[in-house]
């Protein structure tokens, strides 16, 4: 029995100090692909990110990354499962509602706006340039996504300055333009170029209306993203 214990305690032993690069190169064997390779993007293949680069791997090597902390963008979004280095987190990674931005290109319109920082710039999906009010609160901008969708989600990218402070944000949701209901608010300390993500109970809305009424600064947002999926 001493002898069989002994040989068992030392594999143990040497299991446990599996290093990082021992790791590594165990990932590197599950099929590990650069997403620039587009020969590698297809159904079967995930995106993770791994030590802040966004890769490719077959979908059976998932949990080998997960269980060595990698971020998982499953249904191929661009959002991921968790805080991460290449891109924002996903309220539910496998919600299949969370694929195109239906706000993008649309219309917006403000409560006002600075120079050229009209509201048109906060939906046109560059994220270096958008609104601003060029007034602190109470201000707001909406969106009208000319139909009826199921709302899933929003993402809000902050721009202020001081970059850093408390902020209140009250999103509402119109079918017509003029009857507004609260959906959610946002309460809380925000910095610049933070994604904040407001996930509604899916309704129907046509119109969303972002009103600030604290911020530390003018009030502005680089882009605002939406989520969801038509209304039959």
């Amino acid at each position: 029995m001493k002898n069989l214990l002994i040989p068992f305690l030392i594999s143990l032993f040497l299991f446990s100090c599996t290093d990082e690069s021992e790791m590594d190169l165990m990932l590197e064997r599950n099929q590990i692909h650069d997403i620039s390779d587009t020969n590698f993007k297809n159904s079967d293949k995930v995106n993770i990110c791994h030590k802040g680069k966004i890769i490719n791997v077959n979908s059976n090597s998932v949990l080998v990354h997960q269980t060595h902390g990698d971020a998982v963008d499953m249904d191929g979004d661009g959002y991921y499962d968790q805080e991460n280095e290449c891109g924002p987190v996903d309220f539910d990674d496998s919600n299949p509602y969370i694929t195109e931005n239906i706000a993008l290109n649309k219309r917006a319109f403000a409560s006002r706006s600075w120079m050229d920082h009209v509201p048109a710039t906060a939906i046109d999906g560059d994220h270096d340039f958008g609104w601003n009010a060029g007034a602190r609160p109470t201000q707001w901008i909406a969106i009208d996504l000319l139909s009826d969708y199921n709302i899933e989600q929003i993402n809000l990218t902050v721009d202020q300055f001081p970059v850093t402070g408390s902020t209140i944000h009250n999103i509402y949701f119109s079918t017509d333009g003029f009857s507004w209901t609260l959906v959610d608010v946002l309460d809380g300390v925000t910095n610049a170029n933070d994604v904040l993500i407001s996930s509604p109970s899916a309704q129907p809305a046509r119109y969303i209306r972002v009103e600030t009424t604290v911020s530390p600064s003018w009030v502005a947002w680089l882009e605002i993203e939406v989520y969801g999926s038509s209304v039959e």
